[in-house]
């Protein structure tokens, strides 16, 4: 930069007598900046004064009027002035106040040389001095640090340590030597400025504060540091945090704390919500702030004390009180299964665990002294109703309120609470878990945001009882070829409808007095039926049709029994029947027949058969048409009448016309036949059964209809040949006797067959004949007896 003289614009008051030191003159009492102090010879500072007006005078009648841009007199510390000569060290005073230096031009005129303009304030990171040194990185950033810290200095001998930083080490150099050996008394404060300058000098850094929650959010923990410089140093200097929100700092009770270096600060929460922490200082810029002339020829200024904001900031929560809230899980009985230990039973308590939490923008505060956490109270009411009931806000009124309970919590978590009264009925129960801030103690109270319930019939908020349903059954007598059961329900939730399911199971297990658990080995389940029943009823299911042709031919005939299930249902507890009870047990007898005839007649009499039919008489039914039937056969032995036959029965000699239908146990008549000639005859009755399935029977295991099926017909049972009460001896007639010849010898008859034969021979029926001699005898009797009275 060039140095120059001008004259003084101030009217000098007084010139400097001899051995007078010159105002702002170094002496033994001249010091350097709060930084450096220097003691400057007098004699050297004027020696140099001199040597530097000398060097200038022949300029003076060249130099123009001061620049507009410049202040009256343009007089600046950074100047050194003996007598009435200023010399100027390169800065000046602007009309505004501000000091300008001059900026690195030092082969062009400087601001004061003419009536120089400059246009407005530009910010250059990039600088190419006048004489070609290029100034851009870190040069210009340190170069900006230094006017901007010191550049605007009141203390001449710091100014001249500044012109001196600014054209020594840049490089730009001097102009005149006069401005190193001028100077040169402040290498060492320049040499200090340059090295702060590296350590200090931007760019600059500012770390976001750290902010730490501690007791739940209701203290932060606020680690801050101070900018920055190039070498990462700390930058001297205070910095201010402020805080925007519910917070104060511990320090100052206000929301802004001043510090000058790192360290850990406590901010008090006042509210409840987000604060944010900010960290602000100015620094001294990187860039230059330099101001271009209007004209051609002048040096360019630049300005100092540019300093720029720089600030960095964090947000986190702060709570001073908190919500508490809870949902929970009633222990229950669920009807699409459950574990023995999750079912609520009659005579126990209600169960339920409150899941203790907070609301979502709050936590659950500790006490700030560090004893635990702040507790509260929660009450669990529970509401009955004998039918279900929706959610809603409130509980409804027709919900009978059961029982109340209250549990205190020290954190978010479960707790387990039961009811002080047991359960005496089935149905629904519902727990409804609140909060109440008049519920907590009275020190606490302002701890907490506000009231809180939960919903009635809140999700998992419910406990079911089920009611246990059971069954009373009787199995039917065959009708029509089917069976049915009778089911009383009993024990139901009275509103509920229950499906009882009924199967018919085929054994040759007999009846047990309690039933079987379980199946017997040889059980097969004939069929399933499902009968709806609303509340307790007493109802017969659906006919079941018997499958006689599935055992019509055995010898043994199996049993059929009932057992029936009710499946749980939303309401209802599952109940299972057992196998074989006497009266669920239908027992199931191969038809027999026993027969008996007239053992004698005459010859010529008709004859007649009685089957007396007892057992189970299949009969049709849906799925098989069933014909029972009883016929008759009379086979002649040989021509005796003395009872000594064999029984021969190869071939008939008479069979029953038309098949008797059988349809129920009892007797069933033959139709009659005439024995025509004497001898010893048989009957012979034939008990059969033929079933046919019908159309409607459905698929078989094939999945083919076995519709058109043959009929099949089984023998259930036949007479034997010659069995008792079967055999019947026909005589001959007796022979009139013809007078004047010997009558004919009579038939050799057994005893017994000879008084019946001569009875059959009066034509009277024998009965008739008995009843009339018996009367006889009677009266007979009676006269013998009154005669001897008589007499």
């Amino acid at each position: 930069m060039n140095e120059f003289v001008t004259r003084s614009t101030r009217a000098v008051s007084r010139q400097s007598g001899s051995g007078e030191h010159p105002p702002n003159a170094p002496d033994d009492r001249l010091r350097s900046g709060p930084e450096l102090s220097v003691r400057r010879h007098w004699s050297a500072a004027a020696a140099a004064a001199v040597m530097m007006l000398l060097m200038l005078v022949p300029m003076l009648p060249l130099l123009p009027t001061p620049a507009h841009a410049l202040g009256g007199g343009s007089t600046h510390t950074g100047r050194y002035e003996y007598g009435i000569a200023p010399v100027w060290m390169g800065s000046y005073r602007l009309d505004d106040g501000r000091i300008a230096w001059c900026a690195f031009d030092p082969d062009l005129f400087a601001p004061t040389a003419s009536d120089y303009t400059y246009g407005d304030w530009q910010q250059e990171s990039s600088f190419v001095s006048g004489n070609g040194v290029d100034l851009t990185g870190e040069p210009l950033e340190r170069a900006a640090y230094i006017l901007a810290t010191w550049g605007d200095t009141e203390d001449e001998f710091t100014a001249r340590a500044v012109y001196r930083a600014l054209h020594h080490h840049t490089g730009v150099g001097f102009a005149l030597p006069a401005g190193e050996r001028l100077t040169a008394d402040t290498a060492e404060l320049a040499d200090r400025l340059w090295q702060e300058a590296g350590r200090f000098g931007g760019p600059h850094t500012l770390a976001d504060p750290r902010l730490t929650s501690q007791h739940g959010g209701q203290q932060v923990a606020a680690d801050l540091e101070t900018p920055r410089g190039r070498s990462g140093e700390a930058m001297p200097g205070e910095a201010v945090a402020s805080i925007t929100g519910p917070g104060v700092w511990e320090q100052t009770g206000t929301n802004t704390l001043s510090f000058d270096a790192d360290g850990s600060h406590r901010i008090l929460a006042t509210g409840t919500g987000e604060i944010t922490v900010k960290v602000a200082r100015a620094v001294p810029s990187t860039h230059l702030l330099v101001a271009h002339p209007t004209q051609t020829g002048a040096q360019r200024i630049v300005a100092s004390a540019e300093n720029v904001p720089i600030s960095a900031q964090s947000r986190v929560g702060v709570v001073d009180r908190f919500q508490p809230e809870a949902d929970t899980t009633a222990q229950t009985w669920h009807h699409d299964g459950s574990r023995a230990d999750e079912t609520p039973k009659l005579g126990a308590p209600l169960v339920d665990t409150l899941h203790v939490r907070t609301s979502r923008d709050t936590s659950w505060l500790p006490y700030v002294d560090g004893s635990g956490q702040i507790p509260a109270t929660f009450t669990v009411d529970w509401y009955y109703s004998p039918r279900p009931l929706p959610r809603s806000p409130k509980p409804p009124a027709e919900a009978e309120h059961f029982d109340r309970v209250q549990a205190v919590a020290t954190g978010p978590g479960d707790l387990v609470v039961s009811s002080k009264r047991v359960i005496d009925r089935s149905g629904w129960f519902y727990p409804v878990v609140s909060f109440r801030v008049a519920d907590q103690p009275e020190h606490l109270r302002g701890r907490f945001v506000s009231d809180f319930s939960a919903d009635f019939h809140a999700e998992r908020e419910q406990t079911v009882i089920p009611w246990q349903p059971s069954v009373v059954t009787q199995a039917s007598e065959i009708v029509d070829g089917q069976v049915t059961d009778l089911i009383a329900v009993s024990g139901n939730d009275p509103a509920a409808e229950l499906t009882v399911v009924s199967e018919l199971w085929m054994s040759r297990e007999p009846a047990h007095a309690e039933g079987l658990t379980d199946a017997p080995a040889d059980a097969e389940r004939l069929a399933t039926v499902s009968t709806t029943v609303i509340g307790n009823q007493t109802v017969s299911t659906a006919p079941v049709d018997v499958p006689w042709s599935r055992f019509k031919g055995e010898e043994v005939w199996p049993n059929l029994y009932w057992v029936e299930h009710i499946d749980r249902s939303p309401s209802t507890e599952r109940w299972q029947g057992r196998h074989l009870l006497p009266h669920e047990t239908i027992t199931l007898t191969r038809p027999t027949a026993t027969t008996k005839t007239a053992e004698h007649l005459v010859a010529g009499e008709q004859a007649t058969d009685t089957a007396t039919v007892s057992g189970t008489i299949p009969t049709s039914n849906g799925s098989e048409t069933v014909h029972t039937e009883l016929t008759f056969s009379l086979y002649r032995f040989d021509d005796s009448t003395d009872g000594g036959a064999q029984p021969v029965c190869l071939a008939p000699m008479w069979t029953q016309p038309k098949p008797i239908a059988v349809t129920k146990p009892g007797d069933y008549v033959s139709d009659p036949v005439t024995i025509e000639v004497p001898g010893t005859y048989g009957f012979r009755h034939h008990l059969s059964t033929t079933v046919t399935r019908t159309s409607d029977a459905g698929a078989g295991a094939s999945g083919e209809s076995d519709a058109h099926e043959q009929a099949r017909t089984t023998m259930l049972h036949e007479g034997e040949c010659g069995a008792d009460g079967e055999t019947v001896v026909a005589v001959s007639a007796p022979v009139p006797a013809v007078d004047g010849e010997a009558a004919p010898p009579a038939e050799h008859i057994a005893p017994a067959a000879a008084t019946e034969i001569a009875l059959a021979a009066t034509g009277v029926p024998a009965p008739v004949i008995w009843v009339a001699a018996g009367v006889s005898m009677l009266v007979l009797g009676a006269g013998i007896v009154l005669r001897r009275r008589l007499l």
